[in-house]
């Protein structure tokens, strides 16, 4: 599988516990949900007001508003992708842990939505240039290098299989003209609602635009009949591939195992929940936090946690997946979360050369026994432009640090690195801070 997700319905990415809970049981995808409701108009702009009204201002967004200006109102004084927490937390989270972001957007799900009043074609490149600028957003501001898209919305009177696809086809051309390698899915229905899968797959339109076919699967009855068969050998037919990214397995986890072959990927609903609303009736808790102190958290099935774990470690090859976490202990006095960049998380090639910075302090602390506190360890290239760091810096790579030792002057501290450090690069930064990195070759000293 190309990966292995989850979807929450309570977001807790500050909770190490939580955080510990998910990376142990190997899950690299998040699904986030982006109401298009949410998103701000021009003061005074509604879903009452007039046909004429609305096409001024989407002419105005699709037409004079060039690529990459993230405000996306009349005045251009309100950034839509900055404004909500909840949104930015989960984004980070994901660059943080290198997961995959899956960015599940919903459209016009009744009839009053103010996007529905709207002029139609108007309408439909307004969506085209919304996700397009979604993912130029995405892609220079936290340089993902994968994200998908999910057109989502559940049937109802208003939003019929062909509305649908015209939604789909205008949001996946725009994600594709922002970043050409992002993927698409389309679905959002349980499985069981073939009559709208089939129109989906049948629609001639869509079907070039799109990379999966992504329905859920919520039902005892969708588990145990012959639908996940019946489906795979219809989405392969069409020539495009079968991810599950909504799926309860009821409390029986080994109906998981019919996913294995069929499915290029999953996220599972598994709510976090309050103590205080008590048991989950129909999907499958795993995680459950105290109301009172949402720093508790405990695995309420140790075997269905254990289950998740060796699936995912079975089946999840081929995604991009961190060998290592923030609080991965590289030495006795070292965490690997010290050398982050502003919480993102190295490449993992970088591990190496991250370890190998850190064991060489260890040696300093052991002399010492002083703490030893990193500044700065890893820097993205973003973040080493912004403080004007060498464009070859060895911060870019792992091997630099910018240190300094509790009760030490700068001149004091680089005699111990110097003595029993094996470092190469020095630099006196100020009077309590120091420079130091493991490059290859011949000593090099310096100040700032």
């Amino acid at each position: 599988m190309r990966f292995t997700g989850i979807c929450w319905k309570t977001f807790l990415a500050g909770n190490s516990n939580h955080v510990n809970n998910l990376l142990d049981m190997k899950f690299n995808a998040l699904r986030i949900f982006f109401n298009l409701a949410d998103v701000p108009q021009k003061a005074g702009l509604s879903e009452n007001s007039s046909s004429s009204e609305w096409q001024s201002y989407i002419n105005h967004v699709y037409t004079f508003m060039p690529d990459g200006k993230r405000e996306w109102t009349w005045d251009g004084k309100t950034g839509i992708f900055d404004v909500r927490e909840d949104f930015k937390a989960a984004i980070e989270f994901c660059k943080k842990y290198n997961w995959l972001p899956i960015i599940c957007i919903g459209h016009i799900e009744e009839r009053n939505s103010w996007i529905g009043k709207a002029p139609s074609q108007d309408k439909w490149l307004w969506l085209r240039r919304f996700a397009k600028e979604f993912a130029i957003y995405l892609n220079k501001k936290y340089g993902f290098k994968e994200c998908d898209l999910e057109v989502w919305n559940e049937p109802n009177e208003f939003m019929e299989v062909n509305h649908y696809c015209n939604v789909a086809v205008n949001m996946a051309i725009g994600w594709k003209s922002g970043v050409s390698t992002w993927k698409v899915h389309v679905g959002g229905v349980d499985l069981s609602n073939e009559a709208y899968i089939n129109g989906i797959i049948n629609n001639t339109m869509l079907q070039p635009k799109i990379d999966y076919i992504s329905p859920h699967i919520l039902k005892a009855s969708e588990w145990d009949g012959t639908l996940i068969d019946k489906t795979y050998t219809k989405v392969t037919n069409a020539g495009k591939k079968l991810a599950f990214l909504e799926i309860s397995p009821l409390g029986k986890m080994d109906r998981m195992n019919k996913l294995v072959g069929k499915c290029d990927g999953y996220c599972m609903l598994l709510p976090i929940r309050s103590d205080k609303f008590g048991t989950a009736t129909e999907f499958d808790d795993i995680l459950i936090y105290e109301y009172n102190n949402p720093n508790k958290i405990w695995v309420t099935s140790q075997a269905k946690k254990d289950f998740i774990t060796q699936f995912n470690i079975r089946n999840g090859g081929g995604a991009v997946m961190p060998n290592y976490t923030a609080l991965t202990q590289l030495t006795p006095n070292f965490k690997y979360g010290e050398f982050f960049c502003n919480g993102i998380q190295p490449p993992d090639k970088y591990y190496a050369n991250i370890l190998a910075l850190a064991t060489e302090l260890q040696k300093v602390r052991d002399k010492v026994k002083r703490p030893i506190i990193v500044n700065s360890g890893w820097r993205t290239p973003e973040h080493n432009i912004l403080v004007k760091g060498a464009a070859a810096s060895q911060h870019l790579t792992g091997k630099a640090a910018d240190v300094y030792c509790v009760g030490l002057s700068a001149i004091h501290f680089v005699i111990y690195l110097a003595k029993y450090g094996n470092f190469n690069g020095f630099g006196i930064i100020n009077s309590t801070s120091v420079h130091v990195d493991t490059r290859v070759g011949d000593l090099t000293i310096w100040d700032y």
